[in-house]
């Protein structure tokens, strides 16, 4: 059973924080889909129903672009959906996600 957790994850103790609620042996694999701060900020612009992020979404930006190193799996997240999921398949197809645990010690062992 595969389950997806969605969550912006700004630092490596963050990525800490959640693995240590999860069983030692659990499978983790971890993404983070990046993009340039320009398409970021077009995207969150064009979000219905929603008020704008404004000086948040420039924080979390800065605060992640400091811990990309920390944050697993870095994805191109420039393309269409369907292109960033097929993306994670195909990283999911060929790896066995190493455990929870490994992520208290080395976020990207």
């Amino acid at each position: 059973m595969n389950v997806l957790f969605e969550y912006i994850f700004t630092s490596r103790s963050q990525v800490q924080t959640f693995c240590r609620c999860l069983s030692p042996g659990t499978p983790v694999h971890l993404f983070t889909l990046w993009a340039p701060l320009k398409l970021v900020q077009d995207r969150e612009s064009s979000r219905p129903n929603r008020a704008p992020l404004g000086y948040r979404l420039l924080d979390t930006y800065a605060a992640m672009e400091r811990s990309l190193d920390q944050l697993g799996t870095l994805l191109n997240n420039t393309g269409s959906l369907e292109d960033t999921l097929g993306e994670i398949e195909a990283h999911l197809a060929h790896a066995v996600g190493p455990p929870a645990q490994s992520y208290l010690r080395n976020i990207n062992a």
